[in-house]
């Protein structure tokens, strides 16, 4: 029996714990609930003679043998309270089933935005799949690959087209090509940001195909035409200009749009136009002659991040954001992290991180590197590794050593013994490969908590905030998905497609891969 509550002496109401009630009623057919052994004090035991059948004794009777005594009927105010109680139970038993469903749900969003992939299994296949279209450039926009800005999957060509990377529905589609019906175009496009997570404004850059002679052979050159700015889910054109004639490059920098071409003076032009606007910020007239032999007035341009680099005369010239000659022995370029990070790296092979409004964190020797694949968390580390290959004046070569700094402060955190590539970063677990076997380490302090036993040949890797999934070309020449756990390294499961892959990409949470004939695939 419970434990009983008595009230006060002055009162006749008795108020009782709502723990005695821990009888199975269903069996007894009285008219109300019954219990064992003490009634309240002064109040006249009800007892049953037998199950099915209650006899009443007065006052001061005793209990007859073999018979158990009935509990008293409850108030309805009992009743109430027995009522309400319970549903406060199933209101907080409903209450957290909701909030994990919510913190599931925000979980796997967190994933997603990241550039991880929604869960896959081992029945994986193809959901959708685009044809490689005709696109009139004679496949000769081989070197542009799709790209994924804002959630929109975006397949180069002539024009551009943007498709739902859920459902591979067509979105919208690029405007016509502005060459000459002879001429071979073809349209690249990207966006902003790191290559995971890439966001708008979507700048897609249209360029006409020339070959080109060369010492004995020809070579395709790309010359842009026409730039394009756009809006990554919808297609709308915020902005639109065309090259001036003679242009032979162009790259997305600093907030704008850099060209290169050869002036009327015989030197190289630089010029600097504002992304949104299309007005001149800069530009810039580099001291370098024109070659007349074949190939010699070839001109390249690349975005380096805090730097633009030009290629000319088989040298780089390296500009600033204003457009300003870098000195060759400062010559450095920088790299997008994530969250707003960016990474310098210098000649002398030291790498400075920085933060997001451009101050200095920390400097370290050796090239860092970020996981390329989260599940949304911070970076709590990143790698360095040095040494190997290199020979001092004693004639020994110094072993290959990797470090993991703190990627706030820089201060190591451990280290370990050969060369170590970062793979994925799953909460606190960080995926590393040396030499393609995957290794499991707690990154905080570094401890071996798995290895694969094999050797897991893939080309790209990703992740559900779970499970690690790792794309590449089967032996068979089509395409393998391999499953692994995050947590113990084992191999879940492994499934074959026929189509060869040769590209892929998280595309709002659905695994994107293009074949070698060019035809996109979704994967679910």
């Amino acid at each position: 029996m419970g434990r009983r509550s008595r009230g006060t002496a002055r009162s006749s109401v008795r108020v009782f714990a709502i723990e005695e009630v821990d009888e199975d009623l269903s069996g007894l057919d009285g008219p109300g609930p019954r219990s064992h052994g003490d009634v309240p004090d002064g109040a006249s035991p009800v007892q049953g003679a037998a199950v099915g059948r209650v006899s009443q004794v007065g006052a001061g009777d005793e209990p007859r043998v073999g018979e158990r005594p009935a509990r008293r009927r409850w108030s309805r105010r009992a009743r109430l309270l027995v009522g309400a109680g319970a549903s406060v139970v199933a209101l907080l038993a409903v209450g957290g089933v909701v909030r994990g469903e919510m913190n599931e749900s925000a979980r796997v969003e967190r994933v997603v935005a990241a550039g991880g992939i929604r869960p896959l299994g081992p029945e994986v296949g193809v959901r959708w799949r685009i044809e490689p279209r005709s696109s009139g450039d004679d496949g000769s926009g081989w070197w542009l690959s799709p790209v994924v800005v804002d959630g929109t999957l975006v397949a180069p060509g002539s024009p551009a087209v943007g498709y739902d990377p859920t459902t591979g529905r067509e979105l919208w589609r690029g405007a016509p090509r502005p060459a000459s019906d002879t001429a071979r175009v073809t349209t690249g496009c990207t966006g902003t940001g790191t290559w995971e997570a890439q966001e708008d404004p979507l700048v897609c850059t249209t360029f006409e195909l020339r070959s080109v002679p060369t010492d004995g052979a020809t070579f395709e050159q790309s010359l842009p035409v026409r730039i394009d700015v756009m809006v990554a889910a919808t297609g709308e054109l915020t902005g639109s200009r065309t090259f001036r004639e003679g242009t032979q490059g162009a790259a997305v920098f600093d907030d704008g749009v850099a060209s290169v071409r050869w002036g009327d003076g015989g030197h190289v032009v630089v010029d600097l136009e504002d992304l949104a606007t299309g007005e001149l910020r800069w530009s810039r007239e580099i001291d370098e002659d024109r070659g007349s032999g074949p190939g010699e007035d070839y001109l390249g341009l690349q975005d380096g991040g805090s730097v633009l680099m030009v290629a000319v005369a088989g040298r780089l010239v390296t500009l600033d954001a204003q457009g300003r000659t870098v000195d060759e022995a400062e010559d450095s370029w920088t790299s997008p992290l994530r969250g707003g990070l960016a990474v310098v790296q210098h000649p002398d092979g030291a790498s400075t991180v920085l933060d997001p409004d451009g101050a200095e964190l920390f400097r370290t020797r050796g090239t860092v590197q970020e996981f390329a694949v989260t599940d949304g968390g911070p970076s709590r580390v990143f790698l360095v590794t040095e040494g190997g290959g290199l020979m001092d004046e004693s004639g020994n070569i110094e072993p290959p050593r990797t470090t993991a700094l703190d990627a706030a402060t820089g201060r190591t955190r451990w280290s370990v013994d050969g060369v170590s590539a970062p793979v994925a970063q799953v909460g606190e677990v960080g995926i590393l490969s040396e030499a393609g076997r995957l290794r499991g380490v707690d990154l905080g302090s570094g401890r071996r908590l798995w290895e694969s036993s094999d050797l897991l040949a893939y080309s790209s890797a990703y992740t559900d905030g779970t499970d690690l999934y790792l794309v590449g070309t089967s032996a068979g020449g089509g395409t393998r998905i391999t499953a692994v756990s995050v947590d113990s390294g084992q191999e879940l499961w492994s499934s074959h497609l026929t189509d060869l892959f040769v590209w892929g990409a998280s595309a709002r949470g659905t695994l994107v891969v293009a074949t070698d004939d060019g035809t996109l695939l979704g994967i679910g």
